[in-house]
Parts: structure tokens; sequence; C-alpha cells
């Protein structure tokens, strides 16, 4: 009982280090001081994501003794969604320690950002019109018509969401969904895709058509990958925009290997910390973007992305 107390206390705390996490967001929230901290930002969100996910976890498992939760936590669980994680108690003191000490460390480097003058204006600017300058796919991404029927396909779609969930990093980072036309393959992805988002945790959705194949898609599918994951982690785009700076050529290249390498693996790379959250990245219907030399590249730049991208991409693939 004195074990469990002690857990319940620290978890407590956890709760409120985020209550105060979210009132000082809330104090800084003019626009110029977000536009300053977006990176900051973005970690806050992805640390507090996987709170909620541990807490939810512990609560649902333990007997939990703690205070009502407050208003600003639950508003925080609303906008960052909850997550499954797991629950060993030798593991929940670490955990919990983990995270109120990445927290304090988050909100003294939001405490300590400057307001930024002009020139960080003119630098936002720079990094937009670089951004726009890629040859990205229009009409592509997740489309909500088009996901599963409420109750169908729950057992596939609880194998999908507990791989996307697994932060161990010896999980394979792509999942193939395969078969015949018809077979309700892209229904399945655009739920697990409208999950994500919905978690806060889709980088990409990218789904190629057969009455689109005039189009190249496939030329610009690692392009518009590169672009989402950007504006879904804000820490990326000056990386990306220092990348095609240095090679113009990358803007409309349709070297799909060098695409890969360099806007997609080289910016993750230079990230700096461990990642925290899994992203998830969609690509449906592969077999639909070319004619088969065109596949063989893209399928030959996928195969060996386990080896290079960082244990929290998720790249869910249907063919």
């Amino acid at each position: 009982m004195l074990s469990q107390a002690s857990l319940d206390a620290s978890i407590g705390s956890l709760v409120t280090t985020i209550e105060q996490t979210y009132e000082l967001v809330m104090d800084n929230r003019a626009s110029s001081k977000i536009n300053a901290t977006k990176d900051v930002l973005v970690e806050i969100t992805q640390v507090v994501q996987e709170c909620t996910q541990f807490i939810t976890k512990y609560s649902e498992t333990k007997t939990f003794c703690m205070p009502p939760i407050p208003v600003a936590f639950m508003r925080l669980i609303f906008f960052v969604g909850s997550w499954l994680g797991k629950n060993v108690r030798s593991e929940t003191t670490i955990k919990v320690a983990n995270y109120n000490w990445k927290l304090k460390q988050l909100i003294q480097e939001l405490r300590d950002r400057p307001i930024p003058d002009i020139h960080y204006g003119i630098k936002q600017i720079y990094e937009d019109h670089s951004l726009n300058c890629l040859a990205c796919a229009d009409r592509v991404g997740l489309n909500k018509a088009k996901k599963c029927l409420d109750g169908m396909r729950i057992e596939i779609l609880n194998e999908i969401v507990d791989w996307l969930n697994n932060t161990d990093a010896a999980t394979p980072c792509i999942f193939w969904l395969y078969g015949q036309a018809g077979k309700g393959k892209s229904a399945i992805v655009h739920m697990i895709a409208l999950h994500a988002q919905n978690l806060g945790i889709l980088g990409s959705c990218f789904c190629f058509s057969r009455v689109r194949h005039h189009e190249q898609l496939h030329i610009k599918l690692f392009p518009t990958i590169a672009r989402d994951l950007a504006d879904c982690d804000v820490r990326l785009r000056p990386l990306l925009v220092e990348v095609m700076t240095n090679n113009h050529s990358l803007r409309d290249t349709a070297d799909v290997v060098a695409q890969w390498e360099k806007l997609i693996l080289r910016p993750l790379a230079q990230l700096k910390g461990s990642p925290t959250g899994n992203v998830v990245v969609v690509i449906d219907a592969l077999d639909e973007s070319g004619v088969g030399r065109t596949r063989a590249t893209v399928l030959r730049v996928l195969a060996a992305c386990g080896r290079e991208l960082p244990a929290n991409i998720r790249i869910l693939l249907t063919s």
C-alpha cells in the first residue's frame, strides 16, 4: 500500500508539472512569442502526448488514489489525445522522473527564449518561400470519406495501432498491408491515418491513384513527405531549407534516391535530442504509382529505410 501510494504521489506530481506547463504556454500565447518558440512548443506537445498515454494506462491498471485531475490537464488531453503505454512498477518512478525533467527543461527554455526581431520574420519568410519551391503533389492526402465503417476490421486495425504505439527501438519501421484490389486496404489506412491525425502523430499521408499515372506522382512522393514532416515538426524546416539552399536541383529532381537521402534522411538525422513520440507516414496504393521500374526504385529505397530512419518513424504501406 505504501509503495502504491508513493507511485500515485509521483504520478500526481507529473500531473502538476503538466498543469504548470499549460499555464506557462497560455501566458506566452502572443503571436510573436509563439513564432519564436514553435520548436519548443512542438517538443512540449510530444512529451505531453507521451505523458497522457502513460497516465491513462497507469490509471486503467492500478488502484489510483490521486485527487481529481485539474481542468488544465483535461484541456491538454483534449488537444493531444491519449495513447496507451507499458506499465511496469519498476519503470514507473523512472519514467515519471524523466517526464518531469523533460517538461521542466522545456519550461525553462520557453521562459528564456527572447521575442524575435525583424530578422526572425525575414528568416521565416525565406523558409516559407523555399519550402513552397519543392515539387510536391496536391490532392493526395487523407480522405475521411474513405475510412472504414465503424466496427469493421477491428482485428487488423488493433494490430496496426499496437505497432504504431510500440516504442521499442527494435520495432520494424514499415508495416506492409497487401492484398488484391477491392479488399479494403485503402479504407483501413485512411482509418489509421485519421486516428493518427487525431492523436497529432500523422507526419504525412500520400495516396496514389491509377487514374493519375500521367502525373508521375512517384517523383513527388518523397518531396511531399519531406514538406509534410517539416509542417509537423517545425524543427525540420530550417534543416530542409539548408539542404535545398546548398543544392537547388533537389527542388524538382526526378532522382527519388537523392530525394530520400537528402530531403528526408539528412534533416531527420540532424534533429537534436532523442526522438519523443512516434510519427506515422502513410503511403497508400504504391502499386498504382506508375510502371514497374519506377515502383521498384521506390521499393528499394523503402526496403533499406529500417537501417537509416530514426526509431520513432513508422511507415504504413499498402499495395
